[in-house]
């Protein structure tokens, strides 16, 4: 084995030298420390009768505090002060958890409350407004249904009324604050996010959904970024997160520069129409994350949990007909995250086939991700971990482990996708094709031409149909998993340990993706630097 594994490394390495491009990282980041404020503090009156007139009154280095279990009613609006760069605080009057740590439902008990009684938001911004920080509030709705609220929290415009960059506003930060509709009131968005220089952070979002319209916690698409939303409970029926998918009225407005960091995005199973927890209400579910329009994305060490009847994550570019032909999907890393109980993993697409094949999909890398119980039985849809379609470029897939009861990669176009890379990862499923090509080899000259596929574990799989350089266990039981009844799919000896490109064991960095997982479910962060690889780029 270990003959095997050095005739293939030093090809190996010449390929990749001189492969195709990895994604570009964030070219900025959104600062979320908490400002020293030097201006006057501000209380609000008991009943909240004042809160507006504090707002606009503030100036910037202020804090304005409203008394712990206070009930603000009303749709309060962030004014622009001109160029000033002091933050203007809004915060609850009381101890709060530290930063870092995510607000939750227990903790939520003494926070001060503003809330919308009608379909608008409870917090918007003027054009241009800048330099404020949510601090510790629970922000929700009174509308009982059938009436909707369209938006919680309204950053920016997403309409024809934001048509630059300077009206749109930026320095906006949302910090551990509790947002949220109840089980039957209908919430089209918590947070519209069309904005700049703006972050969600350490913050709980839950029971956002609506009937027969798609629903999401943030959704941004006419605003320039960049965005950091990190350590969140994100719960939404739709898309639990989604940028794109409405016209962007800014002129060539891309989203950009965007962290999705340590967050638990969750769909509850009372949403679920076959559970028997079934709460009754037939919202619609869509997938957990989804792309339309962005470009220069971390996502990393988040837990992805719970769809039904689709995927995991779609970077599906759509240029809104042909009103935004300049939308793109590129430059992505997903990495070190952990993705379970769904029907598919990724579905990737290259141009928007609803729009004459606009846009492009393109430069997107999966490393270090755990792919559990990928299941059409359980969950619906086809369960295939990756879904690429039309024939996207440069696609990086190594070091992942996967466990879907369909194919591992399933393509479908006669486009070919070049400059693909598939290695050094570990799981069940074959490469397939959907156009008739067949399995292994034959699909991937048909629909990865040139590809570079090795060193990956196909349990299951036949040998004689894949190119060499890869291993075929007839089953996971021959894998020298620690503990699989227990997720514990660390590799405790066998031929596979050790045995990447790189060294390192096939398939994800388990006890990587663990820890990150229990800080992304536990509410608890840590700040950290963006790290820039070095780039295969060859553009």
């Amino acid at each position: 084995m270990l003959n095997r594994r050095l005739v293939f490394l030093l090809p190996l390495a010449a390929a990749l030298a001189a492969w195709g491009a990895l994604p570009e990282p964030p070219r900025e980041r959104v600062s979320t420390e908490f400002p020293a404020q030097s201006g006057t503090t501000l209380r609000v009156a008991a009943d909240c009768s004042d809160l507006q007139a504090k707002i606009d009154g503030a100036r910037p280095g202020d804090t304005i505090l409203i008394p712990a279990g206070a009930t603000c009613t009303g749709n309060f609006i962030l004014r622009n002060k001109g160029a000033g760069a002091g933050w203007i605080v809004i915060q609850t009057d009381t101890p709060l958890p530290s930063p870092g740590s995510r607000m939750t439902p227990d903790k939520a008990g003494r926070l001060a409350r503003i809330v919308t009684a009608n379909s608008n938001p409870a917090i918007r911004t003027e054009p241009g407004a800048r330099y404020y920080r949510l601090t510790g509030l629970e922000i929700t709705s009174s509308v009982a249904p059938p009436g909707m609220v369209y938006d919680l929290i309204s950053f920016g415009d997403g309409s024809q009324a934001q048509r630059t960059l300077e009206a749109a506003p930026a320095y906006l930060i949302i910090d551990r604050c509790y947002i949220h509709g109840s089980p039957r009131q209908r919430i089209k968005r918590a947070v519209a996010l069309n904005s700049a220089h703006s972050a969600v952070i350490d913050s709980y979002f839950s029971e956002i959904h609506a009937p027969g319209v798609d629903s999401q916690a943030i959704c941004g698409w006419n605003g320039p970024g960049p965005f950091r939303i990190e350590n969140n409970f994100l719960s939404a029926s739709t898309e639990n997160v989604m940028f794109g998918g409405a016209t962007g009225f800014i002129p060539g407005i891309v989203p950009s520069d965007i962290e999705i960091r340590g967050n638990h995005f969750y769909k509850p199973l009372s949403w679920k129409k076959d559970h028997p927890s079934f709460a009754g209400e037939a919202w619609v579910i869509k997938n957990l994350l989804e792309f339309k329009n962005a470009r220069r994305v971390i996502v990393e060490e988040n837990v992805f949990e719970n769809t039904w009847d689709g995927f995991a994550v779609l970077f599906t570019v759509r240029t809104q007909g042909t009103s935004m032909p300049w939308n793109m999907v590129e430059d992505i890393s997903v990495t070190t995250n952990l993705f379970r109980h769904a029907g598919g993993g990724m579905n990737i697409l290259a141009h928007d086939d609803e729009s004459g094949n606009q846009g492009v999909t393109q430069r997107l890398a999966f490393r270090n991700n755990l792919f559990e119980d990928i299941d059409r039985t359980r969950w619906g849809g086809r369960g295939v971990s990756f879904l690429i379609l039309s024939g996207p470029p440069d696609i990086t897939i190594d070091h992942n482990t996967i466990f879907g009861s369909g194919c591992m990669v399933l393509a479908d176009s006669s486009r070919p996708a070049v400059r693909f890379v598939f290695t050094n990862n570990l799981g069940t499923g074959d490469i397939c094709s959907a156009a008739g090509k067949g399995l292994g080899t034959n699909a991937l000259e048909y629909h990865f031409p040139g590809a570079v596929v090795t060193h990956n574990v196909f349990a299951g799989a036949k040998e004689s149909l894949y190119p060499p350089g890869n291993f075929f266990p007839a089953n996971l039981n021959m894998i020298h998993f620690a503990n699989p009844a227990a997720s514990d799919y660390r590799l405790t000896g066998g031929p596979y340990k050790g045995a990447g490109t790189d060294g390192l064991d096939l398939g994800a960095d388990i006890e990587a993706v663990k820890r990150a997982a229990e800080a992304a479910m536990g509410g608890s962060r840590q700040s950290r630097p963006l790290v820039r690889e070095p780039s295969r780029r060859t553009r």
